[in-house]
């Protein structure tokens, strides 16, 4: 099982990723936006689409899923994006700022909130940025609080 702890840490499998931007396919069904994970991993698909439409439940989304991606606002959309990088069970979850510029670490299920800290790194950030010192503390805490 994907996201099991007695399996070694697998990067192309075990980490999902939520964006800023939704960026869900235009051409594609809400439902197969959350689906392509599992699609692209070659997870069975009749236990991925069951755990797809019982994300979009919990994300308030239960109705939703043969609608396309113009047809939901935005907090929808990026709900559906949420989504779509749980529906194969990740150990690690990743948000580039779909809700602000701060990192939250969560333990695993029950969840509950490891740490919480903003990141103070001046803007535009560069790739040169990971160099430095400061950098590094943030990503040596990160790192630390989940056991990589």
């Amino acid at each position: 099982m994907i996201g099991s702890p007695e399996l070694p840490f697998d990067r192309s499998r075990d980490i999902g990723m939520v964006f800023q931007q939704a960026l869900l396919l235009k051409w594609r069904r809400i439902i197969d936006n959350v689906l392509l994970p599992a699609e692209i991993l070659g997870l069975p698909m009749k236990q991925s689409r069951e755990r797809a439409r019982d994300l979009l439940a919990m994300v308030g989304l239960a109705g939703y899923e043969d609608r396309y991606p113009y047809e939901l606002s935005g907090g929808m959309q990026q709900r559906a994006a949420i989504a779509r990088s749980l529906v194969h069970d990740p150990k690690l979850v990743l948000m580039d700022e779909p809700f602000g510029s701060h990192v939250a670490v969560l333990t695993a299920g029950p969840a509950r909130m490891a740490d919480y800290f903003p990141i103070d790194l001046p803007y535009p950030r560069t790739l040169d940025m990971k160099t430095q010192e400061d950098f590094g503390v943030y990503s040596r805490r990160i790192y630390k609080l989940l056991n990589l």
